[in-house]
């Protein structure tokens, strides 16, 4: 059985029972802190009783979120089994991300890397509510076949060989700063910045004073 720790955070990983603890322990402190918010500002029974319905409303897209990322967890790991017990077929996989707006950057930045099978190497979850995946990597897999993707320009099917950072230069300027924010756009199209280098080696996304440090003379030729 693979124990595999999910990488949900830059600096910390979880089981899925410490994640399932994490977030029961949050869901309490924050309706005791509803509450006891609520009685310092001298609200009502009522008020008080309205924010933690609403409270709860939030919690159940958290809870959503959790059921979603194990899953994901879950389903790769399976994917981990397999390629294990068939060291004949197969020994590295690809990361496969989702072709649309809502894909983090350290996602995007590792979508089509192939890594060789081991407890170190990469896999998603990358975080919480990750949807991306792994496909093992077989010889003489056919390459005429297609993903989908959801740009600006509505719904389509792409080469299933197509990285993100591709794709994502295919799409308009407005999709681009959609994505990736009116700076990071900027330094991607214009200063041909790839994704990849908008993340740290542990995910986290830097800021942008930390890009500028890296990449002094690109922010220097674009006026940024």
């Amino acid at each position: 059985m693979l124990l595999r720790r999910m990488p949900l955070e830059p600096d910390r990983s979880y089981t899925i029972n410490e994640a399932l603890q994490e977030y029961s322990g949050r869901k309490s402190r924050q309706i005791v802190q509803t509450i006891r918010d609520g009685v310092t500002l001298g609200q009502t029974s009522e008020e008080i009783t309205s924010n933690i319905k609403n409270l709860t409303k939030l919690q159940q897209r958290q809870a959503a979120t959790l059921a979603r990322t194990v899953t994901n967890y879950t389903s790769v790991q399976a994917r981990e089994v397999v390629m294990r017990e068939n060291p004949d077929i197969t020994n590295s996989y690809r990361w496969i991300a989702t072709l649309d707006g809502r894909t983090s950057l350290i996602c995007a930045s590792r979508d089509q890397q192939i890594f060789k099978e081991s407890n170190e190497s990469p896999k998603p979850p990358a975080h919480f509510n990750c949807r991306s995946t792994i496909a093992p990597v077989v010889e003489g897999d056919s390459a005429d076949q297609f993903r989908a993707a959801l740009g600006g320009s509505g719904a389509q099917q792409v080469s299933k060989s197509t990285r993100y950072e591709t794709w994502l230069r295919r799409q308009s300027r407005a999709f681009q700063t959609e994505v990736l924010g009116v700076t990071r756009a900027k330094l991607f199209r214009e200063g041909r910045i790839s994704i990849g280098r908008f993340v740290d080696a542990q995910g986290a996304t830097l800021t942008l004073d930390q890009l500028r440090k890296l990449e002094p003379m690109v922010f220097e030729d674009l006026g940024i």
